[in-house]
Formats: structure tokens, C-alpha cells, sequence
């Protein structure tokens, strides 16, 4: 029999074997374990494994015996985990005090079979009062179900009209049993409601959610219509959709419209059907996607069509949107009433950028007298996690570049004054907005900066976001996150950077940090050739 001796495993015919090798998460759970066995029992509340990789075993146990007053659990996985690494997962079931559980990136056989002991036990379930449960895409994680059903069992067992419905969550046909019955905010990603959708609103408490989030979830407008045939009003407070519109004149006092189309046809009637909330609405983001050369890309939004509607009297104060940059000073000027808003989120997808710059990367002729093969060999062996430009400008230099008004300063005043700030980024604001290059694109950011924050653009923004800041920070490399500052007036310039030390507009951002991650473009996981 073998024996398991620090990082080696000696074999019977004496060969020693690395179990690096044999398993890559060995160091990850020997660190994990000397750490976790050091704590008190019964100590910690919260518990987040977002690792986004297969969760290491050793370390189940200690969560089961030692912890037994944790609260919430967030865990991040990958469903691409080579069998060998990980065969089961955390035992949930044995968390009977949990009210908060978030797992993303929930799309193995061995998932489900974790999820369902945990929602059997029902005394875990009745008590969450929060969920996120994601899927990333049902297509694949149906086929990851049922291809451990295949191993599980033999053969080929028969598929359920909805295995997440039926075979994972238990739902019956035709009963309204409330399951989840604390149960306030709720985030669904890829899951089909088809054909149980009146179940899943009782079985989810839905009509007494407070926050309900469907990203890309099929049958959606059938579970919403589901909802409203029970003749009962729902207490939503913040509602997020993506995939479907027209429900929203059913519904009545939204504080918050979250919502993702895929290029409409008539934006003013959904401009029509948000002013409907007008009295009661304050965040609002509406992003649309668009279809070019078979892909799905973000769109533009003609506001000057339909902005009229959603900013008179408007209590908005957070406002997300979508569109290419260099339009997006002329659409709001052309609004006869401007945004009150102090957050402006313009959203954008990086791996729209991200597949541009790869087919530019192949496009690309050698032959041609401007080209510096080595620039972007550099760029595409860096990671190529981000769209990137071979001559890259830092703020200061883009900032300088991006002055429309004549000055009499000297060249090098301006960039000065931003140079002294700029290392005072650090930690916090490098996790969500951490972009050093500011040519391409982000010059056209810049010069739309410069106008929103002028007294001609848009008087009390506080906050101008660029990019994709959902999935904590996946994209912070590429966002940008620029802050109004009084104090440089005299430079020409009223805004900059955003830093740790600015307390006041840190708190303005974790409040409605939830708004600036509604509606992500991409899915959590994503690779060249998805298997679905």
C-alpha cells in the first residue's frame, strides 16, 4: 500500500512519485489545511472559497467538524476540474445556520449532487435569505448532469424535461410548495424554467423577494407571466433581467430596472415602460447587445430618442448604459434634460475586445512597412486577457492629450499635478479599475470625461465608470473608474483617478456596487471553444 510522506508518495516498487504531478491543488491544500487547522471551532460566520478552480478535499472535513456556526458561503468553481482532482464536494447539509450561499460557476455532476443533499435537508434551505446559484450556461450544465448520471449509474438513464428542476431542486408538477421560506434576494445565471415555471415562483418564495436577478435564464418572460396570473402583488424593490422587456408595465413601484436586450426595435417603448416607474425609480441600467457578423457585441442606446422620458423629474441617481464612447458626448447633449445622475456607468464586454484584438492579431500583414512584430508578440504572449495597443499612454499623457480648450500652461504643468496623485492608487482601487493604458479607446473615454464632468455635461456627476464590473473584479485590469476633484480646476482638468483614500465617493460606490455588476455581458467562465 502506499504511503503518503510530505509531497511524495512512495510507491510499492520504490519509485517516489511528486503528487504536484498527480494532483496541481497538493500545495494549495496542504497551505489551506496548516491555516484552517490553526483556528478556534465554532469561530468563523463567513466562509468564501473563490478560487475558481476544484475546491481541495482535504480541507472538507475541517469545514464540517470544526465550523459549525458559519452564515454564509460563497464558493466559485470551474466545471472544467480534471476528474482526478476532486470527486465530491463540500458537504453543505451540514450548515444548518447558513443564510447567505452563493456558488458560481455551478456546473458538474458532483455540483448538483452537493446542491441537492443540501436543499433535501430543507432546515439549510428554509433559513437562506440569500442565493446565487450560477449556472454559466444551461445547454453545458445540463450535459455535465447528465454525463455523471451516465457515469453514476450505467447505460443511459432517462433525461427530465428540467434535471435542475426535478432532479436537483426536487420541484413536483402541479405543487405550490414554498421550499426556500426566508428567502429575500435571489440571483439566478443559466437556469430553465420550462415547463415548471408556476412551481419555481412558489418554490422560490418569489412573490416575496425583495431583489430578483435572471441573467440569462430560458423561459424568463414565462416565469414573470407565471407570476403575475397569481393575482398577488410582488414586494420587489430591485429587479434585474437579462434576456426579456415587456413585462415591466405589469409591475408597479421599482426602485431599481436592471435590464440586458438584444438589439430592439423600438426604444421608446422601453423607455415608455421604465417611466412608468418614474416616481419611485433611482438606479437604472440599460444595456443593450447587439448581433454583428453572428456574434453578440454591445450596442448603442439612442438616448436623444427616448431620453426624455426617463430624465424629466427624474429621482435617478445611478444610471448605467451602454454604446460607443466617441457618441456618447453628442446623444446626451442632444437630451433636452440632462441626467441628475451621481454615477454614470457606460458598460462595455472585454471579451468583445479581447476576440477584436485577436482577430486583428491574425489578420495582420507582415509584410506591412508599420508593423513591429515584436509589440504585439509581446502583447499576445503577455496573456492576451485584455485588449491591448502597442504604444500605450498613462493618464497623465492621455489626459494632456485629450485638452480641447486652449491654455496658456506649460506643457509640462498639467501631467505634474496627476503624476503626484497617481501613486496614492493602490489596493481597493486596483481590484475593480487598475487600467495603465489609456490610448485606443480610452482616449475617446477622456475627452467624454471632460464634457460630463464640465457644467455643459452632466452637473452632479460624481462618478464616471468604463467597463465591465461584475464577478468582483474580474476585469479590473482593463474598468476605469474617474472621480470628480474641484481642486484641479486650475489645471483645466476636474477630474482624475479614483483612489483608496477618497472615503466619501467609496462609500458612494459600495452602495451600488450591485448596479455596477448587474448585467454582465460575459459569462463567469469563458475559453476560445466553450464545450456545451
Amino acid at each position: 500500500m502506499p504511503e503518503t510522506i510530505g509531497d511524495t508518495m512512495d510507491i510499492d516498487d520504490g519509485s517516489d512519485v511528486d503528487l504536484t504531478s498527480i494532483d496541481p491543488f497538493w500545495d494549495l491544500s496542504v497551505a489551506l489545511g496548516d491555516l484552517l487547522y490553526g483556528l478556534n471551532e465554532n469561530t468563523l460566520q463567513s466562509l468564501s472559497l473563490d478560487l475558481g478552480c476544484c475546491h481541495p478535499l482535504d480541507c472538507s472535513t475541517y469545514w464540517i467538524d470544526g465550523q459549525k456556526n458559519i452564515q454564509s458561503i460563497s464558493l466559485l468553481t470551474d466545471g472544467g476540474c480534471p476528474n482526478f482532482a476532486s470527486n465530491e464536494y463540500l458537504d453543505l447539509k451540514s450548515f444548518t445556520s447558513i443564510q447567505s450561499l452563493s456558488w458560481k460557476g455551478l456546473s458538474r455532476g458532483d455540483h448538483f449532487d452537493c446542491l441537492q443533499d443540501f436543499i433535501k435537508n430543507q432546515t439549510g434551505a428554509r433559513g437562506l435569505r440569500t442565493l446565487t446559484l450560477d449556472l454559466v450556461e444551461w445547454n453545458r450544465a445540463e450535459k455535465g448532469w447528465y454525463d455523471h448520471q451516465k457515469a453514476t449509474l450505467g447505460g443511459f438513464p432517462p433525461r427530465p424535461d428540467n434535471f435542475f428542476a426535478t432532479s436537483v431542486v426536487g420541484i413536483e408538477s402541479d405543487q405550490n410548495t414554498v421550499l426556500f421560506q426566508s428567502l429575500k434576494k435571489l440571483l439566478l445565471v443559466g437556469v430553465a424554467f420550462a415547463p415548471f415555471e408556476n412551481e419555481f415562483g412558489y418554490c422560490f418564495n418569489m412573490m416575496n423577494l425583495s431583489t430578483l436577478q435572471l441573467r440569462n435564464c430560458p423561459s424568463s418572460l414565462e416565469l414573470l407571466g407565471a407570476l403575475l396570473e397569481q393575482g398577488i402583488t410582488p414586494k420587489l424593490k430591485s429587479f434585474e433581467l437579462i434576456i426579456d422587456w415587456d413585462c415591466l408595465h405589469h409591475y408597479s413601484d421599482f426602485e431599481e430596472v436592471q435590464t440586458e436586450v438584444i438589439s430592439p426595435l423600438e426604444w421608446y417603448l422601453i423607455a415608455n415602460s421604465v417611466a412608468h416607474h418614474q416616481s419611485t425609480l433611482k438606479r437604472l441600467v440599460l444595456h443593450e447587445r447587439g448581433i454583428s457578423k453572428g456574434e453578440v457585441v454591445d450596442g448603442g442606446i439612442p438616448w436623444h430618442n427616448s431620453g426624455e422620458l426617463l430624465f424629466h423629474d427624474s429621482r435617478l441617481s445611478c444610471f448605467g448604459t451602454s454604446g460607443p464612447i466617441s457618441e456618447m458626448e453628442s446623444s446626451f447633449a442632444e437630451l433636452p434634460v440632462k441626467p441628475r445622475c451621481h454615477i454614470l456607468h457606460i458598460k462595455m464586454s472585454w471579451i468583445d475586445h479581447h476576440k477584436k484584438f485577436e482577430e486583428e492579431f491574425h489578420n495582420i500583414d507582415p509584410e506591412d512597412s508599420d508593423f513591429d512584430f515584436e509589440d504585439f508578440e509581446l502583447l499576445y504572449e503577455s496573456g492576451g486577457k485584455f485588449l491591448s495597443y502597442p504604444r500605450a499612454e498613462t493618464f497623465n499623457e492621455a489626459v494632456d492629450t485629450a485638452q480641447t480648450q486652449p491654455s496658456n500652461r506649460s506643457p509640462s504643468s498639467e501631467p505634474l499635478v496627476l503624476t503626484i496623485q497617481e501613486p496614492q492608487i493602490s489596493t481597493r482601487t486596483r481590484k475593480i479599475a487598475n487600467r495603465s493604458d489609456f490610448s485606443g479607446p480610452a482616449q475617446a473615454l477622456l475627452k467624454f470625461a471632460r464634457w460630463a464632468f464640465s457644467s455643459e455635461g452632466i452637473p452632479e456627476l460624481r462618478i464616471l465608470a468604463w467597463g465591465d464590473f461584475s464577478n468582483d473584479g474580474r476585469w479590473g485590469e482593463s474598468n476605469v473608474m474617474l472621480c470628480r476633484d474641484q481642486s484641479l480646476e486650475p489645471t483645466g482638468t476636474n477630474f482624475r483617478t479614483l483612489r483608496d483614500s477618497d472615503f466619501n465617493y467609496w462609500d458612494l460606490i459600495d452602495e451600488n456596487m450591485d448596479m455596477l455588476s448587474a448585467c454582465s455581458p460575459d459569462h463567469l467562465l469563458w475559453a476560445k471553444e466553450a464545450v456545451f
